[in-house]
């Protein structure tokens, strides 16, 4: 799919003039041309982009992969490996740092060296080696180093997860044409999360009825459950790769953060050796002679971005610890329905399931009900309540705990964790979405994918909290523990809503627009309320 169709908006390659003769323009003559073609385009109902329905599929089979393994992965160190609760617990968020430490460095190659296409194919092959290698060593006929064969393993997945995390996304917001389909990019955002979701209960549901098939000697089958997802993903490489021909490419744009760093380090050496500065204006300013106003302006929303996402690791700290500390609670659960047996590793479904069911009925009904009062319209009065959910599902969970504790395992039926489900997955749909939405609108056009890996990162450290307090065996009563987490979430998600308060969205005033001349006005387009930033290049 070319990009020229959208080429006249916003100086892009379409409609521009050239240099010398009659074709060259004005400055007022190219911005009434630009405009006029905007309007034009505006008017024209553009097609759904094809190429969404391929980004979709892959990003199911991915989830699928990804969820499947993570399902099933700490009753594999814990059972086979023989690795205790608590470290069985620091090596699945060990695992789960690194899948979220490595969308940095998928950023940084995407948007600087290969771009999202070529990024997301070559790590993907990585992941798929992982999968292979993580298969091989639950195969323990084979007689390979189970725990160290397995760390590979994991790390490569890590790296290729991680490193695609930023670039699927936003490879999907690239084939749309803003602002003229700006409410096709929110509904695509809503249905890559459903899908997300779709992929990731899928598995959870198919992967543990794998674990208990006996086979190659075992009672268990947990080379099934990791070769699963290895073939998934090479089916994932090979129709990302038939779909090239469709797909809107934007080419890399340099070492973006390395010139923001050098640019955020000279500003900051200047204002160290010469403080304030006399006019009063921004501490960044002085960086303006060496880097222009186009990457001062970005740096100023990146670091306003930034700022937002200091609350988000306790969050993911929480949202991570459904696959280990829930996953161990339902072990203690009778989960008995009848005749059929729900796995401690299968209950997991069921806040997926929650997501899938309330999603489109919120999409469709609650969310522009409560638009009417204006309520949970914006990005981050949703991650706001979304947080909230995420403190209220931990004290059901400690509450549950301490039934157990006083009743006995085995007593109390393994339902009785939905309830603390039921709150998870208002928070997933609340917070997570909205994060996806909230980084690539904000982000500025060169840097999407290094946001949102900047934002992903976030998760890293929340796994790192875990871990800390995990090895540190801080708390001994795991009821003590759920709620420190639940009281701990609600203080921080106080700071995040104070801090969301306080934030200007793209296109409020006193905003930095970028691209703008002394007089405020920009250079390549004209402001909208939906987005301030080229189209083409969003595509």
């Amino acid at each position: 799919m070319e990009a020229d169709t959208t080429g006249s908006v916003q100086g892009g390659r379409g409609q521009q003039g050239y240099p010398g003769g009659k074709d060259e323009l004005t400055s007022k003559g190219k911005a009434t041309a630009e405009l006029e073609a905007a309007a034009d385009t505006s008017q024209k109902e553009l097609r759904y982009p094809r190429a969404v329905f391929l980004v979709i599929l892959n990003e199911f089979c991915e989830r699928f992969s990804f969820y499947g393994l993570r399902a099933v992965l700490v009753l594999f160190l814990k059972d086979k490996l023989g690795l205790t609760e608590d470290n069985s617990t620091v090596v699945f968020h060990s695992f789960n740092m690194v899948c979220y430490l490595f969308p940095v460095f998928g950023g940084i190659v995407s948007d600087s060296y290969l771009g999202k296409f070529r990024t997301i194919l070559i790590l993907s092959l990585v992941y798929s080696v992982g999968n292979v290698m993580l298969s091989l060593a639950s195969w323990r006929t084979l007689g390979l180093p189970g725990l160290a064969t397995t760390c590979v393993g994991l790390f490569l997945i890590g790296v290729g997860t991680g490193g695609i995390k930023p670039c699927v996304s936003s490879f999907g917001g690239d084939q749309f044409v803003l602002p003229q389909q700006q409410r096709q990019l929110e509904q695509f955002f809503s249905i890559f999360y459903f899908i997300i979701n779709a992929g990731g209960s899928l598995a959870i549901l198919v992967t543990p009825m794998m674990r208990v098939r006996p086979c190659l000697g075992e009672d268990t089958c947990y080379p099934l459950c990791f070769g699963t997802p290895a073939l998934l993903m090479v089916f994932f490489c090979s129709v990302f790769v038939a779909g090239r021909p469709l797909y809107a490419m934007k080419d890399p744009e340099g070492n973006v953060l390395l010139r923001v760093a050098r640019c955020v380090g000279g500003a900051g050496w200047r204002r160290l050796r010469h403080g304030p500065r006399p006019d009063g204006g921004h501490w960044l300013d002085a960086a303006v002679p060496r880097w222009g106003d186009a990457l001062v302006a970005d740096v100023k929303v990146l670091l306003s971005l930034l700022v937002m996402a200091v609350p988000l690791p306790v969050f993911w700290a929480l949202f991570d610890m459904q696959g280990s500390r829930w996953t161990f609670q339902a072990r203690q659960l009778d989960g008995q329905v009848g005749s059929w047996l729900v796995q401690p590793d299968q209950i997991g479904l069921s806040g997926g399931v929650m997501v899938l069911i309330m999603l489109p009925m919120f999409e469709a009904w609650l969310h522009p009900w409560l638009a009417r009062f204006g309520v949970l319209v914006t990005p981050l009065q949703r991650m706001s309540v979304g947080g909230l959910m995420a403190a209220a599902a931990y004290v059901c969970a400690a509450v549950l705990e301490m039934q157990v504790q006083q009743q006995g395992a085995g007593q109390i039926h393994i339902f009785w964790q939905l309830p603390q489900y039921f709150f998870i997955a208002l928070a997933d749909i609340w917070f997570a979405i909205a994060v996806l939405e909230f980084g690539y609108k904000e982000a500025p056009v060169s840097m999407k994918s290094s946001i949102t890996a900047l934002f992903l990162l976030t998760t890293a450290v929340g796994d790192i909290i875990v871990i800390v307090i995990t090895s540190s065996e801080v708390f001994s009563d795991r009821v003590v523990e759920f709620f420190t987490y639940a009281s701990l979430m609600a203080v921080v998600m106080c700071v995040f809503m104070f801090l969301a308060w306080r934030y200007k969205y793209v296109g409020q005033p006193n905003r930095p627009v970028k691209g703008a001349d002394d007089d405020g006005v920009r250079k390549d387009a004209a402001v909208t309320k939906t987005d301030t930033r080229d189209p083409q290049k969003n595509r």
